[in-house]
Formats: structure tokens, C-alpha cells, sequence
């Protein structure tokens, strides 16, 4: 009975010890500000340290002799266990700090896909408006042929023998292809998907997801912008400079004074993480913890060499 007890209260512990290591490990990446790698190894080593010490003090417990001296480990284990919790805490606690700045991450990062997209719509609008135009100049060339023969060379036309508005309808095809090629309409089609991605990981608060979109977000939009750019270089007038997006890494960094869920929530997990401990028995012959530490003369009855 005792060690069907013991390995129920060792599922427990395992359960408590990976769902505070799950939201240390968010907390510690939103400090380290997506570094995955870093966020793994510094969950995975207090996490398991927690854990082992708690079936090492679970042991000493249980020791049947001693009973002074391994209630003197005893307590030196639980004051060492209380000191990591408390200073595991900080990052356990830091995710939820993070998480009631939600909506004000979401907003900034809302503006931010926003202006990107509106970056798109300029751009269409402008490159429409620089078609029109100099569909309009070739047509003026054509019309004024005969009295400025010089500008109608300029535009690209030739005395070819070809019709002047086959010859417009070519410039200007040309024209569109450099403005609008099919290109742009894949790079703009990429870009919404990755944008509403990126807003859909936000609205379904994805933290891994968001730490990726937050790193990537930047870089990935100027990308576009320099691919727009490079259209023959007409589009330079039309693109506008490099994106600068408002920075959310205050709301991602920076320490909150924890609230109460938090706090009785890892209350909560650390006690379920002593459960192997808190439900081991002593030994029969046990004075009591009290007496084990103050009377010198308790060190157990079953004689040398006998089993611990």
C-alpha cells in the first residue's frame, strides 16, 4: 500500500514538475526574447533538480537510524528546495506578467501588420497612378508627332512602320511588367498569408509562435520592400523607406510585481512536487522530527551495521 501511495504521489510530482517547467520556460523565453536554446537548457536543469531533490529528501525521511543527523540533512534540503523555488518563481511569474500585457502587445503588433499591408496598397495605388500617367505621356508623344518629333522619340518610339498605338500599347505593357509584374502579385499573396498568420498566433496568444513573428517581423517586411524595390528601380518612388516598427520589448521584458494567481499556482505545483515526500513515512522506531533534533541520545536502537 505505502509504495502504491509513493508512486501515485510520483505522477503527481512528475505532473507538477512539467507544468511549472512549461510556463518557467515561457517565462524565460520572453526574459531571453525567443533564444529557444537557452530557454530549453535553463528550464530543463532547476526542473530536474527540484525534482531529484525532492526523492532524495523523500529518502532521508525515511532513514532508520541517525534520525538526529538526517533530520539535520533534512532540513538543509527543504531550505536548498525553497531557495530554488523562490528564485525559479521569477520567471514562473514573469509569463503571467506578460500575459496581462496582452492586449497591449497586440495592439502594437496590430499597427505594426497594418502599416505593412497599407505599405501594399500604396505602393498598387501608386504604380496605377505612375501607369495612368505615362500612358497619358505616350499618348500625348503620338498626338504631338508632327511639331515634336523629338519628344516622340524620347517616349520609345520608332519610325518603324509599325502603328503608333500598337507601339503605346507595347511601351506601356513593358511599363506595367516593371511596375506590376506577376512577381509582385505572388510577393503580395506570401505576404498577407504570412501576416494573418502571424496576427491569427497573436489572437490565439501561441508564445512560441509570437516570439518568432516578433523576431522575424521586422527583417521579413523590409525583405518585401527591398523586393518591390528592385522592379527596374521604378517602384522606388512609390515603396517609401525601410519599415520601423514600435518595439514591444519593454512589455516582454520587463518584471511586474506577481499577482496572486501566480503565486498560489506555483504554491500549488511545489506542493505537488514534494508530494513523494510529504506522503513518505518514518520509521517506526522514530522519535519524532522534534525530538530527533534536540536530544542528542536518538540516533536509533537497532545497533551498528544495521540497515539505514
Amino acid at each position: 500500500m505505502s509504495r502504491i501511495k509513493f508512486s501515485l504521489a510520483a505522477v503527481f510530482a512528475l505532473i507538477a514538475t512539467a507544468t511549472f517547467g512549461w510556463f518557467f520556460f515561457l517565462g524565460i523565453n520572453f526574459m531571453y526574447k525567443g533564444d529557444l536554446q537557452k530557454s530549453i537548457l535553463m528550464t530543463l536543469a532547476p526542473c530536474t533538480v527540484l525534482f531529484l531533490m525532492v526523492l532524495v529528501i523523500k529518502k532521508v525521511k525515511a532513514a532508520k537510524r541517525d534520525f538526529r543527523k538526517n533530520a539535520i540533512v533534512e532540513i538543509f534540503l527543504l531550505l536548498i528546495f525553497v531557495v530554488i523555488a523562490m528564485i525559479t518563481f521569477i520567471p514562473f511569474a514573469h509569463y503571467f506578467a506578460v500575459l496581462g500585457r496582452k492586449t497591449e502587445i497586440k495592439k502594437k503588433i496590430d499597427v505594426g501588420i497594418d502599416n505593412v499591408k497599407e505599405r501594399f496598397n500604396q505602393y498598387k495605388k501608386c504604380a496605377d497612378d505612375s501607369i495612368d500617367f505615362y500612358s497619358n505621356k505616350l499618348e500625348t508623344a503620338i498626338k504631338g508627332k508632327s511639331f515634336n518629333y523629338e519628344e516622340y522619340l524620347k517616349c520609345g518610339f520608332q519610325n518603324n512602320g509599325i502603328l503608333d498605338p500598337v507601339q503605346k500599347n507595347i511601351l506601356l505593357d513593358n511599363y506595367k511588367d516593371d511596375l506590376l509584374p506577376a512577381k509582385y502579385n505572388t510577393l503580395k499573396k506570401y505576404a498577407d498569408n504570412w501576416l494573418d498568420d502571424a496576427r491569427s498566433a497573436f489572437d490565439k496568444w501561441k508564445p512560441i509562435s509570437l516570439m518568432n513573428i516578433i523576431n522575424s517581423i521586422e527583417n521579413e517586411a523590409n525583405g518585401w520592400v527591398a523586393q518591390i524595390r528592385g522592379y527596374n528601380g521604378k517602384s522606388a518612388s512609390c515603396i517609401g523607406n525601410d519599415f520601423a516598427f514600435t518595439s514591444v520589448d519593454e512589455e516582454l521584458t520587463k518584471r511586474a510585481t506577481p499577482s496572486l494567481f501566480p503565486i498560489l499556482g506555483a504554491l500549488a505545483l511545489f506542493l505537488g512536487l514534494l508530494l513523494p515526500y510529504l506522503v513518505a513515512n518514518r520509521s517506526p522506531k522514530h522519535p519524532g522530527f522534534g525530538s530527533s533534533l534536540f536530544k542528542r541520545n536518538n540516533d536509533g536502537d537497532d545497533g551498528p551495521g544495521r540497515e539505514l
